[in-house]
């Protein structure tokens, strides 16, 4: 019979912490056990990502993840601060695998913020991303409840493809 060899112990942690449209966050109990899409609307409050089929088929809730390993492996290897971020269904996606990740969502893909809602036509407003922009200049969306999900894979496409046209 083989002998079983203990490996060093690890301590548990009891919260989880990850970054959050550039604000790093920690979470505990209840919170970390949720789906991330839950998490976004009911405890953070931000209802720009959907959830529709809670099932991770439709895309409405796409957020995007930089993982832990992939920010040290790119930072690594190109002196970068930059971290690839992958799309993602946050309806299934538990917060408790987020520790030391990075999310962005369409809450805050946008940037400075005109201070009317009327300023400037809606494509044009500050701080919109270029896949917000477009999608409100060429009436991209029908309902738009599925939407904010394009918007972020759009987004992602953008950086993998900067050259991108379909």
């Amino acid at each position: 019979m083989a002998k079983r060899v203990a490996g060093p112990q690890k301590k548990l942690r009891s919260e989880v912490q990850f970054a959050l449209n550039g604000q790093l966050i920690s979470v505990s109990g209840d919170e970390a056990s949720a789906m991330l899409g839950d998490f976004l609307r009911k405890r953070r409050s931000l209802t720009g990502t959907k959830i529709v089929c809670a099932e991770g088929d439709c895309g409405a809730c796409t957020v995007l993840k930089a993982a832990p390993f992939e920010t040290l492996k790119r930072n690594s290897s190109t002196k970068s601060s930059s971290s690839r971020y992958l799309p993602v269904n946050s309806c299934i996606v538990p917060v408790a695998t987020l520790d030391g990740s990075s999310i962005v969502t369409v809450d805050g893909l946008a940037t400075n913020q005109a201070s009317s809602p009327q300023e400037g036509p809606p494509h044009q407003r500050p701080g919109l991303h270029p896949a917000q922009e477009a999608m409100i200049r060429c009436h991209g969306s029908q309902c738009g409840f599925c939407t904010p999900g394009m918007v972020m894979a759009a987004k992602e496409l953008l950086e993998r493809k900067p050259d991108a046209t379909r």
